[in-house]
């Protein structure tokens, strides 16, 4: 258990004395104190104590660091491509999603569940269609195209 005797002078120089060394830390200095003086000294009741007698914080790089803290990186093997794969290459009148407007066939070429980039037809399509002539032929089970 802690005990709640007050600070003596003698322990205020001995404290002094202790914390001129820059590198001697809180905690040292308080197994020391608790040593001399045999009672239970804290290292957080050296800190206040010396913020009392306007002790200066102490400088943290003089300190040599319990463990080496240098991070280590992990390499990443890149095997795989930094794009996907298009299913289709675009060829001369095929466009990308960027490229659709009206007027240009918006019909989805390559698999179903295609992931992206989706390639779309990119033909010229009538004004209020989204397809071209071909391809709303084949949106509508091979019926006409209404002129």
């Amino acid at each position: 258990m802690i005990d709640r005797e007050p600070w003596t002078s003698a322990m205020d120089r001995y404290l002094l004395e202790l914390l001129e060394d820059p590198i001697l830390s809180y905690k040292n200095a308080a197994d020391m104190m608790s040593a001399r003086f045999e009672r239970s000294i804290t290292k957080n009741a050296c800190i206040g104590r010396g913020r009392r007698l306007g002790v200066p914080m102490r400088d943290q790089t003089l300190r040599p660091s319990p463990k080496d803290k240098t991070t280590r990186v992990k390499k990443v093997r890149v095997d795989a491509p930094i794009a996907p794969k298009m299913p289709y290459r675009l060829k001369p009148g095929h466009v990308s999603i960027y490229d659709l407007h009206d007027g240009v066939c918006k019909w989805p070429l390559g698999p179903m569940l295609a992931s992206p980039p989706f390639v779309y037809c990119g033909e010229a399509a009538p004004i209020g269609c989204p397809y071209c002539s071909h391809h709303a032929e084949v949106a509508r089970g091979g019926s006409r195209v209404p002129a």
